[in-house]
This record gives structure tokens, sequence and C-alpha cells, in this order.
């Protein structure tokens, strides 16, 4: 019984170390893979630079798109809107509103 539980503290004491190495390679290969993930950021900054210039150019283009079908849509309200003007024409108002009185204090 005894051995049993020297055997489980010789376990558990080589799950800590084994632990620890683990921990201690894994930081020691981020310090290892840094500069490169360093370098990997500094060109997609360079590549969102080269690319930024054509990206800004399909936006105007989108934009102009979205503006032309916007104008190509709205060509038939005109008639409507020139129909509605006539309508408002005729059938204003034409008096002119009484004029309002003078207070005398």
């Amino acid at each position: 019984m005894v051995e049993m539980v020297v055997l489980a503290g010789l376990a558990f004491a080589a799950l800590i170390v084994l632990g620890v190495l683990i921990s201690v390679f894994s930081v020691v290969g981020w310090f290892l893979w840094l500069p490169f993930k360093i370098l990997g950021w500094a060109l997609r900054v360079v590549g969102l630079l080269f690319a930024l210039p054509f990206v800004i150019i399909a936006l105007l283009l989108g934009g102009f798109g979205v503006l032309l079908g916007t104008g190509v849509l709205l060509i038939p309200l005109f008639p409507l809107l020139l129909v509605g003007g006539v309508f408002w024409w005729l059938f204003r108002d034409r008096r002119r509103p009484a004029p309002q009185a003078r207070v005398v204090s």
C-alpha cells in the first residue's frame, strides 16, 4: 500500500516537472517565433499600403455605380413629380393672407 502512495507521489512529481518543462519550452518558442511574427505584421502593413489605392478606387467606382443605379431607378418618378407640381399649382390657395392687426399698448 505504501508503494502505491510513493508511486502516485512520483507520478505527480513527474507530471509537475513535465508541465514546467512544457511551459518553459513554450515561452522559449514564443520568444524565438516573435521576430517572425513582427516581420509578418510589417509585411501585412506594407501590403495594405500597396492595396489601399486600389481599395479606394474600387469603393469610388462602387459608389458611383450605386448613384447611377439610383438615378436610373428614380427617372420614372420625374413625371409623377411634374404632375404633382401641376396639381399643387392648380389647387393651392391664391388668396393673400389676412393682414395681422396691430396691437397698441
